[in-house]
């Protein structure tokens, strides 16, 4: 997080220069990052087809060898 690092840096400066009413740090910061939702598996079938039919690669039940 190279924000975070640049954001406390100047932060830190602007605290050393005797700001008279300092944003508080964590206002500064990134936003902590939100844990992805899970995919259905019916989705990640529907995602797996797509590229397999790109590849051209799509085989139905009897071809399988």
């Amino acid at each position: 997080m190279d924000h975070d690092k640049r954001m406390e840096a100047a932060w830190t400066t602007a605290m050393l220069g005797r700001v008279k009413k300092p944003i508080p740090l964590k206002n500064l910061l990134s936003k902590s990052p939100t844990k992805p939702t899970r995919q259905s598996w019916q989705a990640m079938y529907a995602a797996c087809a797509y590229w397999a039919g790109s590849a051209g690669e799509i085989l139905s039940e009897g071809q399988a060898a």
